[in-house]
């Protein structure tokens, strides 16, 4: 009906305009929430500023299917983004949709969730790894793309029962994934409702996919106070535990890893 319809959609640009610029202040200066970003679509590119706006997205989407845990898409849109920097780490949190398209179905969606980006200024990975969850029904069209590696053993069988990681140099990915990791990723996944995860640590990035219906940048309902302790709680929470990530990324050292591996080849 108009009349609810109307008040809900006040209520949450409330919620979004007030709130949630609230909670990323929080996290300091450096973060901010923005909404809406966007590629992909039809249409005619005629004026420089098409031209520059189609390259600018282009370069986004070969930065994405760089880590090769996302699914080929055409669209790109993000309803809620959360961004900053986290102890010298650049973080990006959206709620995000992709889509692609085939002439026999139309558009469809190929991937609906949270997408979390972090760039490592000071840390770089020698490898490639990727984790995925057993669930995550999108990697049918990334499996592809690891070709070359390897699957990576960990001793941890709570984990493993979840998930299998993959990578093209095991000493680093057996480092770096060790307890702590493990079940920060599990906390992670859990938290946000996961019907399906994929993560890839690679150059200095790490991205993460959690594929959900779960939006945990929505409001609690019509009837709660758009700025109530409840909400602003809950979401900073949600924000902390991919902080933690980033906490626990500050300790890896690759000099440890090439350490390690010379000390393996020695002992052969």
């Amino acid at each position: 009906m108009p009349w609810i319809r109307f008040p809900k959609q006040q209520y949450v640009v409330e919620y979004k305009s007030y709130l949630l610029p609230k909670i990323a202040s929080l996290f300091g200066e450096d973060f901010r929430y923005s909404q809406n970003e966007r590629y992909g679509g039809g249409g005619f590119w005629g004026s420089l500023e098409d031209y520059l706006f189609r390259r600018a997205a282009n370069s986004r989407k070969e930065a994405l299917l760089e880590s090769k845990i996302v699914p080929g898409h055409r669209d790109y849109h993000a309803d809620d983004v959360f961004e900053g920097i986290y102890k010298g780490v650049r973080i990006s949190l959206a709620d995000v949709c992709l889509r692609s398209y085939a002439k026999q179905k139309g558009a469809f969606t190929v991937f609906q969730g949270l997408l979390i980006e972090l760039d490592l200024d000071k840390t770089s990975f020698t490898g490639h790894t990727a984790v995925l969850h057993h669930k995550t029904s999108f990697l049918d069209s990334t499996h592809h793309q690891l070709k070359g590696f390897k699957r990576v053993k960990v001793p941890a069988p709570e984990f493993e029962r979840a998930f299998d990681a993959y990578g093209t140099d095991q000493v680093e990915a057996r480092y770096f994934l060790d307890p702590a990791m493990m079940q920060r990723l599990l906390d992670l996944y859990n938290e946000f409702s996961g019907q399906g995860m994929a993560v890839a640590f690679y150059d200095n990035k790490v991205m993460i996919l959690i594929s959900t219906s779960y939006n945990p940048f929505e409001p609690d309902g019509l009837f709660t106070p758009a700025g109530c302790e409840h909400s602003i709680l809950r979401v900073k929470k949600e924000l902390e535990y991919v902080l933690s990530l980033i906490d626990r990324l500050k300790l890896y050292d690759p000099q440890r890893v090439r350490d390690s591996e010379m000390r393996q080849n020695d002992s052969l």
